[in-house]
């Protein structure tokens, strides 16, 4: 009965921890000098932030003329020259 317990205590514990992943959302952005491609970060009244290349990007919001947002696919892996390798 206890290894029962233990066993669905476990599998509950994992179920949890795989629920709460965070999705990466792959970002293009329009701005008044170009575009810029990569990994959203954070967003707010002042400035959106992106991961770029391994390195993080700071564009204020009023350079901003479009923003596209997607989540990649699962059979899509994020690497190449846009986009670093996510581990």
């Amino acid at each position: 009965m206890k290894t029962i317990l233990f066993t669905f205590l476990l599998l509950g514990f994992i179920a949890n921890a795989q629920a709460q992943q965070v999705k990466p959302y792959i970002s293009i952005i329009k701005t008044r000098t170009g575009v810029e491609k990569g990994l959203l970060y954070k967003v707010d009244s002042a400035a959106l932030i992106m991961i770029v290349d391994g390195e993080f990007r700071t564009i204020p919001t009023n350079q901003i003329r479009s923003v596209k947002i997607r989540t990649p696919k699962k059979t899509t892996l994020l690497s190449g020259k846009d986009f670093f390798l996510i581990k």
